[in-house]
């Protein structure tokens, strides 16, 4: 469960009881605090950096990726966890 921008698992933890959903373990990281140009680079929980609110704007390809990496092992070491 990904949270979004500004957020955090904390925030959404309570919640995972009511889906209801058996023999599920729930992971809920929390992203990394960057600085978001859209919001005049101020500081906040994001997963990659926003620099414009436009259908066409530039992606951060590199926050991206890094964030794709730090998911991809926690999925892996619990992966590991359960061989």
């Amino acid at each position: 469960w990904l949270h979004g921008l500004g957020d955090t698992a904390d925030g959404w933890a309570s919640l995972m009881p009511a889906l209801d959903i058996p023999d599920t373990k729930f992971i809920l990281p929390t992203a990394s605090s960057i600085p978001i140009s859209v919001n005049n680079g101020i500081a906040m929980p994001g997963w990659s950096d926003i620099y414009k609110l436009h259908h066409d704007s530039d992606e951060d390809k590199k926050g991206m990726t890094k964030s794709f990496e730090r998911i991809k092992n926690l999925i892996n070491a619990e992966i590991d966890k359960n061989q």
